[in-house]
């Protein structure tokens, strides 16, 4: 077997994962038996991502057998490269990091105290910023968790991770309105960086426009799409920017809230026995029209590739002002009109999150290779790009919604 150090980055040794299971025993004594990387771990877009089975025991309980502790550990990346740059560009570890270490657990205190069980995120087991930004959590995997490929194929199963996201919107914005916790750190947002929008919006409209000019029928559309994505960057900063107290109302949001970064628990009949959001890099607070825009990407849909959105958004805001009013929260609740004005206002995210996120969730993953999605020659992963406009589901879905686009105003 390779040794622990051959594996992982020379910081993550021994001594930092005593450090790091000491404080989460609240055991000094505790001392590392042996350690190993796990292989097989999927890479993740803007971190160094291992799966790490620790094992340990305690000096304080010498005649206890050693324990076993497995872990995944989430590095800021320190070479240059992608990961690096897109990393560089905003406060993305310090966000997770402050989220996992405060707001996740004012949060969970707010759902106890009214005896809700909410299970919002992997167990917290360290962070640290010293000697490079590090989040160690516990890994699900071996209880049964998974990153799903495909929405859960049940609406009622889906309905329940709807649910969880309108309880975290709820209790993010009583404890904003009671002043019981600050969010105006959440403010980063990817669209300000120059990479990202480069490399991966502009880009990947730039593939769709190539195929856009092919559909017979849609060119008054191409004119419209070109202005559109001239400006992403405008748009983008312009929704994720929080409301001013006249102009709407503000949640915490996920910020990144597709399927992958859902880890699913299925029982024996197929069915979502258990779920956690993962990934809080880029959590913001301001309009909750940003989450809800991710939404149609989890969702099972149609084989024309549609959703019951105006249903599940009814249900949505149901569930939010429900748990308000379990919180004992008194003051006007955002009404369902309130709402429907957020998504108006803020729709043009729900174009780039349609263009350039949803056709994802429709790859069929065994015909095409993750590797050239993230491959760094332009070409291969335009052409990529490209095949995911030409998948039918994809090209009928985008057909459909280009002329609501119109309509609304948003293009």
């Amino acid at each position: 077997m390779e040794k622990p150090e051959e594996l992982l980055p020379e910081y993550l040794n021994k001594d930092f994962l005593e450090t790091a299971i000491q404080n989460y025993k609240h055991d000094k004594t505790i001392e590392i038996v042996k350690y190993f990387k796990k292989e097989g771990f999927t890479e993740h877009f803007a971190s160094s991502m291992f799966q790490v089975e620790v094992k340990f025991r305690s000096r304080k309980y010498p005649k206890l057998e050693e324990e076993t502790l497995n872990v995944v550990i989430k590095a800021k990346p320190v070479n240059d490269g992608l990961k690096m740059s897109v990393v560089a560009g905003g406060p993305l570890f310090e966000t997770e990091i402050e989220m996992y270490t405060k707001t996740i657990p004012a949060i969970n205190q707010l759902f106890q105290q009214c005896g809700m069980k909410v299970e919002l995120a992997p167990e917290l087991i360290y962070a640290t910023n010293i000697p490079f930004p590090v989040i160690i959590l516990k890994d699900l995997g071996p209880e049964g968790y998974f990153a799903p490929r495909m929405p859960a194929a049940d609406i009622e199963d889906s309905k329940l991770i709807i649910q969880r996201l309108a309880q975290f919107h709820a209790a993010s914005f009583y404890l904003s309105e009671t002043k019981e916790h600050d969010f105006s750190n959440y403010n980063y947002t990817i669209y300000s960086n120059d990479v990202v929008i480069e490399t991966f919006f502009r880009d990947t409209l730039e593939a769709f426009r190539e195929i856009l000019i092919t559909w017979e029928g849609y060119e008054d559309f191409i004119p419209r799409f070109d202005a559109f994505k001239e400006h992403v960057g405008e748009i983008g900063i312009k929704c994720y920017t929080a409301n001013k107290p006249e102009d709407g109302y503000n949640v915490l949001n996920h910020g990144d809230f597709h399927l992958r970064n859902i880890l699913f628990k299925m029982n024996s009949e197929n069915r979502l026995e258990a779920f956690r959001f993962i990934d809080y890099q880029i959590s913001v607070y301001c309009s909750p029209a940003i989450d809800l825009a991710y939404v149609f990407g989890i969702i099972m849909r149609d084989e024309n590739g549609n959703v019951p959105m105006n249903d599940l958004i009814v249900f949505y805001h149901e569930e939010f002002v429900k748990t308000l009013k379990a919180f004992g929260y008194m003051k006007t609740l955002p009404s369902l009109l309130d709402l429907n004005i957020e998504l108006l206002k803020h729709g043009q995210i729900t174009i780039l999150l349609k263009v350039c996120f949803i056709p994802f969730a429709f790859v069929d993953w065994s015909t095409m290779k993750v590797e050239d999605m993230m491959a760094t020659d332009g070409d291969k992963a335009k052409e990529f790009k490209k095949k995911l406009f030409e998948i039918p589901a994809v090209k009928t879905l985008l057909q459909n919604e280009m002329k609501e686009w119109m309509y609304k105003g948003w293009f």
